[in-house]
């Protein structure tokens, strides 16, 4: 009987991981060519969000709704089978009060709306200083659009923190990073905890990335957003200058 339970609970552990899987796909794209630009085109590629963003040119808002839309939809899915219950003695149940509190309870609710806000106001900003006046995408060989991405995510990430504090009355950012130790892989090693639940550190990868590089590149990034501000901001004249300027990385040389 205890193997039976065993083995139901992995089938249910399964189940879950793979409704996440299936969503991320939806949103996302299945074809695992799609990172490096290689794919079978569509929703096959880059899913929903992909189709999206190409329909609303990538708008802020548009890509905020649809972020929450996955993480609810996600959230959804995994709790629904993790809520999933099995004994030898009542057999095969649903606990709808889990499911509920996982997908709708407030820690829930917090992180669909962060999620959103983060979303938004890091391609709000992108929208404004990863872009010259006429729209077209800042190059890289001319501005370092690279920290420009960095504070604009550093922005969205402590502003969805704050935002989970506010609603739940608890925090987490994380202060070490892989890419600290001269790693390709960027991806979190030290949580801090604050707030209700106790203040403490955590060895994991949640929470806005604070960590030494991270910051130092959002530096950067905050100093080349003033530049390009300096041009936007400076009318018609300031405008063409920009234009003209990221013009340069375009040409072959």
């Amino acid at each position: 009987m205890e193997a039976d339970t065993a083995f139901a609970n992995f089938g249910i552990k399964a189940l879950s991981s793979m409704a996440s899987a299936t969503v991320g796909g939806v949103f996302n794209g299945f074809d695992p060519g799609a990172a490096a630009g290689v794919g079978t085109g569509g929703f096959m590629k880059s899913g929903l969000n992909g189709m999206v963003s190409a329909a609303t040119g990538a708008d802020a808002g548009a890509m905020a709704l649809m972020k929450g839309s996955e993480l609810l939809a996600t959230s959804a899915v995994s709790n629904a089978a993790s809520a999933i219950t099995y004994s030898a003695d009542a057999g095969l149940g649903w606990n709808y009060n889990q499911f509920a509190e996982g997908t709708f309870g407030t820690g829930a609710m917090a992180g669909y709306a962060s999620g959103m806000l983060s979303t938004g106001i890091s391609m709000g900003l992108g929208d404004f200083n990863l872009k010259d006046g006429n729209e077209i995408n800042l190059s890289g060989r001319v501005f370092k659009t690279g920290d420009i991405r960095a504070f604009n995510n550093l922005a969205g990430g402590l502003a969805s923190t704050g935002l989970t504090y506010v609603m739940t009355g608890s925090g987490v950012v994380n202060l070490a990073n892989f890419n600290m130790f001269g790693s390709n892989i960027s991806h979190g090693l030290l949580e801090m905890h604050f707030g209700e639940g106790g203040n403490y550190f955590k060895l994991g990868g949640s929470g806005t990335d604070i960590s030494a590089g991270t910051m130092h590149s959002a530096v950067t990034g905050f100093g080349e957003t003033k530049l390009v501000a300096s041009f936007k901001l400076n009318g018609d004249r300031g405008n063409s200058t920009l234009n003209g300027i990221n013009g340069l990385g375009y040409t072959k040389i």
